[in-house]
């Protein structure tokens, strides 16, 4: 996927395509997914050019083809594997899932990223090792605005596969953010940190909606959720197309409100397309 999008404004996102194994009761399917997917799409429906740099495999070229077409320059990170997650999802609650890691790619090579011509950079690791001292050291380096989703860095994944939250890598130094992303448990595990080095902190809530606590001034900002119009088919996605599209409509200009509430109404058209539902 090389397709450019002419004078359009450019966001640099970091953040791995994977291949998803869906499991909701007996039924079983097999589709694109990870944050590079639906932060693309999220990113492209409102408007903006996306550079995604992200790991994969030899053989997984296929997962390109997922991306909204004419708006994704894709870098490819050569790796051994390209990150695979078996997703189990309550038939009775798309809210509630248990996630396994069976394969984890490799970290990104730092020297194939150029910041340079983007408007600001979407870091979106899916686990603790996408985000490596390397990348973290570039992105101290970089003269940019930047925007992290928490949820990779505060996974711990078991012997058998398990993903849960944890307590992010000891020793972890991240860059100063403007924004940092995460579900309550997920900031949580910060244990109230996020706030010294993001200047905005989202908190999503699935369907209670979200807050925005913001550092300066200190203030907190609820937003109503968007019940969607029909049954949702699943809540994969959710945040990473909710910190996409907050971000953009920040660096467009719109206030925290604004932003929030766009953002809430764009997460759940994912829900009402069924984006994540898609088998591939």
């Amino acid at each position: 996927m090389t397709a450019r999008a002419g004078s359009r404004t450019t966001v640099l996102l970091i953040a791995p395509l994977c291949r998803d194994m869906i499991v909701v009761g007996t039924e079983r399917r097999v589709r694109a997914g990870g944050a590079g997917l639906y932060a693309s799409w999220a990113l492209a429906r409102l408007g903006a050019a996306v550079r995604l740099h992200t790991p994969l495999a030899k053989g997984d070229e296929d997962l390109l083809r997922a991306l909204p077409p004419g708006a994704v320059e894709a870098v490819i990170h050569p790796s051994r594997e390209t990150t695979r997650f078996e997703i189990e999802i309550s038939p009775e609650d798309p809210n509630e899932r248990r996630m396994r890691c069976r394969v984890s790619s490799d970290p990104l090579d730092p020297a194939r990223i150029d910041a340079a011509g983007n408007a600001y950079i979407l870091v979106a690791p899916l686990l603790p090792g996408d985000l490596d001292e390397r990348v973290v050291a570039f992105l101290r380096e970089c003269a940019r605005p930047i925007d992290l989703g928490v949820q990779g860095l505060c996974r711990d994944v078991a012997a058998d596969g398990t993903v849960r939250v944890a307590a992010p890598p000891a020793g972890l130094r991240l860059p100063p953010l403007r924004i940092a992303a995460g579900d309550e448990r997920e900031i949580a595990a910060f244990a109230g940190t996020m706030l010294q080095v993001a200047r905005e902190v989202v908190v999503t809530r699935g369907n209670r909606g979200a807050w925005i606590d913001l550092r300066d001034p200190p203030r907190r900002v609820e937003i109503p959720p968007v019940p969607p119009a029909g049954p949702a088919r699943d809540a994969i996605g959710l945040g990473d197309t909710f910190l996409a599209s907050y971000g953009w409509m920040r660096n467009g200009g719109l206030d925290v409100l604004e932003s929030g509430n766009g953002a809430a109404r764009a997460a759940t058209a994912l829900l009402e397309e069924g984006l994540s539902s898609r088998t591939f």
